[in-house]
Formats: C-alpha cells, structure tokens, sequence
C-alpha cells in the first residue's frame, strides 16, 4: 500500500511508504536479476551450441580437402 503525498503528513506513515517503497524496489530488482540470469543462461547455450556447430563445418572442411580419387570409366 503506498499513500499519496497529500496522505503523508504524519511520520509514522512517511516512515511506512519508505518502507513500502524499499520493498517494492527489492522485488523490482530481484526479479530483474532472475530474468537477467536466465538470458546470459540463454546466451551462454547458444555460444556452446555455434561453437559445436563450428568445430563440425571446421571437421567436414578438413575431410574435403582429403584428395578425391575419380575412378577412370573406360
């Protein structure tokens, strides 16, 4: 519950919406931080995921440049 301005001529209430407000920044800042953990979770498995992907196009490149034998059709 956070009171209008107009509502916050007593201090005890002054005191109650600071609070109010410090828990309303905490959520805001803990849910930030679990969507902020779960992107870099996301981040860091496609940086995996191209790095495999990488390491397989730099495997199918080096077995291409094996010599091919052409058979001769006489």
């Amino acid at each position: 519950m956070i009171y209008e301005p107009y509502d916050l001529h007593r201090d005890k209430r002054k005191r109650s919406q600071i609070e109010f407000i410090k828990e309303v920044v905490f959520e805001l800042k803990r849910d930030f931080n679990k969507e902020y953990e779960m992107l870099k979770k996301f981040k860091n498995d496609h940086i995996f995921s191209i790095g495999e992907k990488n390491d397989q196009i730099r495997d199918l490149l080096e077995s291409l440049k094996e010599p091919i034998v052409l058979e001769k059709f006489e």
